[in-house]
C-alpha cells in the first residue's frame, strides 16, 4: 500500500506518545509498504533513524501554542495539497488535530480512505488542569476556558466526522470519543499502544541490574519515568515517597528531563530525599530500559495519562506500576493487579499503595512481575499492534 501519514510531530528520539507514529511507520515500511510522512520540520536525525520512511517537512512558528497550532494547520494543508497534486496514495493516516483540521477538508482527500489515530483529547492537560498545574494563566481569564473548550470539541467532532475509521489507543480513549461524538462510535475500534518487548525485557538478575547502575542490590528501587512537566506531577511522586516511612529502606530515581527539573531537585532537598533520589535527566530508550529492569516498582504520579508508554514499557520489563485512578492509568494496571491502583487521586493514597506493595513477600512480588511481562507480550508488542493496524488499512482500502 501507498500510505500517507500526517502528524504535527515525528521525532524518533522522543519518549512517550510521540513514539507511536515513529514505531508504526517504521514497521509498516519494513513490511513493504511505501510510507510517506508529512510533519513539521525536525532535525536530519529523522532520516538517519528511519531510512525506509520518506519524510516531507513543513515550517511551524513555535512562538506560542496558538501560533504553533495555527501554523501547523496552514502548513500541513499546503504541504499535503501540493503532494496530492503530484502523486497518489491508497490510504491516509492522520495522527494529530492540527493535521486533521488542515487536511481532511481537502478536495484531494475526499475520495481516499482516511483513518484518525486518537491518542487523547486536544490540549487535555491544559483544559482540565486546575490551579497552577499544567496550564497557562490566561486560560483562567473570564470566558476564555469555556471558549477554548468549545473550540476543542468542535475540532474533535470535525476530525471524527471526516474519516472512515477512528483508532483509539485504549478503552478510555474510546469512551472519550463517544462522549464528544456519539455518532463516531460505530467507526471506532481499539488498537492499543505498543512497546518494544525486545528492548524492554526483564533482567535475568534484578540485583545484578541494580549493581550495574551503582545501586545497592539489597534495597528496593522505586522509579518515576517521564518528561518533567507540570502535568506529570513528579512533586507528588517525591511527597509520596517521602511519606513511605514504614517500608524497607528504599532507593529511588526519576528518569527524564524537562522544565520542572530544577524545582523538583529543590523539593527533593527540602523533603530530605537528596541522598535517596537520583535524577538522571533525559535518557535514551536503552538507558530507560536498564532502570526499569532494575526497579522493583514504578510509581506514576501524573495528573492525567491516557495509555502511558512509560507504564507499558515498565510492564514489559516485568516491573509493576502503581498509579492514581485517573484517565487510562487503571486500564493497564488493573489487568496486572487491581491493588496497584490507588484508592484516590492523592499523595496519601499513592503512598499507601507503594507501602503495601513493598511489604509483599518476594514470592508475591515475583507473581506480579510474571503477569506484567505476560500482558505486555500478549497485548502490547509492537508487531501485534501493527498487525491489527495493517488489517484496518487493508480493510478500508479494500
Amino acid at each position: 500500500m501507498r500510505i500517507l501519514f500526517v502528524r504535527n510531530l515525528f521525532q524518533p528520539d522522543e519518549l512517550g506518545g510521540n513514539r507511536y507514529p515513529v514505531e508504526v511507520c517504521a514497521r509498516l515500511a519494513a513490511r513493504g509498504h511505501a510510507v510517506t510522512v508529512v510533519s513539521s520540520r525536525t532535525t536530519a536525525t529523522v532520516e538517519a533513524a528511519l531510512p525506509s520512511v520518506r519524510r516531507i517537512g513543513y515550517p511551524v512558528v513555535r512562538w506560542h501554542p496558538v501560533t504553533t497550532h495555527v501554523s501547523n494547520i496552514w502548513s500541513a494543508r499546503r504541504c499535503v495539497a501540493r503532494l496530492l497534486r503530484q502523486e497518489s496514495f491508497d490510504v491516509v493516516l492522520v495522527s494529530s488535530y492540527d493535521a486533521a483540521v488542515g487536511t481532511l477538508a481537502l478536495r484531494g482527500l475526499r475520495d481516499l480512505p482516511t483513518i484518525f489515530i486518537y491518542h487523547s483529547s486536544l490540549y487535555h492537560p491544559w483544559l482540565h488542569a486546575t490551579g497552577t498545574n499544567g496550564h497557562p494563566w490566561w486560560l483562567d481569564l473570564p470566558g476564555i476556558r469555556p471558549a477554548a473548550q468549545a473550540y476543542v470539541e468542535g475540532v474533535e467532532r470535525f476530525a471524527f466526522g471526516r474519516v472512515r475509521r477512528i483508532v483509539a489507543v485504549s478503552r478510555f480513549s474510546e469512551r472519550e470519543i463517544a462522549a464528544v461524538a456519539p455518532s463516531a462510535q460505530p467507526r471506532t475500534l481499539v488498537i492499543p499502544t505498543g512497546v518494544d518487548t525486545r528492548i524492554f525485557a526483564p533482567a535475568a538478575d534484578r540485583s545484578a541490574a541494580k549493581t550495574a547502575l551503582g545501586l545497592a542490590s539489597e534495597r528496593p528501587l522505586v522509579i518515576g519515568v517521564g518528561r518533567l512537566t507540570a502535568v506529570k506531577r513528579f512533586d507528588r511522586w517525591l511527597r509520596a515517597m517521602a511519606a513511605v516511612h514504614t517500608a524497607p529502606s528504599w532507593q529511588g530515581a526519576i528518569i527524564g528531563g524537562g522544565p520542572a527539573d530544577t524545582g523538583l531537585r529543590q523539593l527533593a532537598e527540602e523533603l530530605g530525599l537528596s541522598s535517596r533520589i537520583i535524577f538522571t535527566g533525559y535518557a535514551p530508550s536503552t538507558t530507560v530500559a536498564a532502570w526499569m529492569r532494575a526497579a522493583d516498582l514504578e510509581l506514576c504520579s501524573s495528573q492525567f495519562e491516557n495509555q502511558s508508554l512509560a507504564i507499558l514499557e515498565a510492564l514489559s520489563c516485568g516491573t509493576p506500576v502503581a498509579g492514581p485512578p485517573v484517565g487510562g492509568v487503571p486500564e493497564a494496571i488493573t489487568r496486572v493487579d487491581p491493588a496497584l491502583v490507588a484508592g484516590q487521586d492523592s499523595v496519601e493514597a499513592l503512598t499507601a499503595c507503594v507501602r503495601a506493595y513493598l511489604r509483599r513477600t518476594p514470592e508475591e512480588q515475583h507473581a506480579v512481575r510474571e503477569r506484567c511481562r505476560e500482558l505486555a507480550v500478549s497485548t502490547h508488542d509492537w508487531e501485534r499492534v501493527v498487525d491489527q493496524l495493517e488489517q484496518v488499512l487493508q480493510g478500508v482500502v479494500g
